[in-house]
């Protein structure tokens, strides 16, 4: 479960390279995937973040495997500092929904506010 650590007010990336168990880029084309930030309530409405999703047609080379999921900064403004829970969900062209991430993430503090 991977701990991940971002900046409040920041632009959150995170790239996502699909391959199989040889290690060959598997061809997502068809894939949707879906980043959610909660407190540890499971419930759908108690999501801090999401989910947000990257459907099929706009990942960034679906042919060789890669899709980014981006929480821009409006939307991490507004997160208090703190621990959070989070996921990351694949689901295929045929409907087969698998998590391929989770673990807690630690939203820092940002000390500049006034941006522009």
């Amino acid at each position: 479960m991977p701990n991940i650590s971002q900046y409040r007010g920041d632009t959150w990336n995170f790239t996502i390279v699909v391959t199989d168990s040889a290690s060959v880029a598997v061809d997502i084309s068809a894939y949707t995937f879906y980043f959610t930030m909660k407190t540890g309530d499971t419930t759908d409405g108690a999501a801090l973040i999401g989910p947000i999703s990257v459907t099929t047609g706009s990942h960034s080379d679906p042919v060789n495997g890669t899709t980014i999921i981006t929480a821009s900064a409006a939307v991490t403004d507004v997160i208090v500092p703190g621990r959070y829970f989070y996921d990351i969900q694949m689901k295929d062209g045929s409907g087969e929904i698998t998590t391929i991430i989770s673990g807690l993430v630690t939203v820092k503090i940002d000390y500049t506010r006034a941006t522009t």
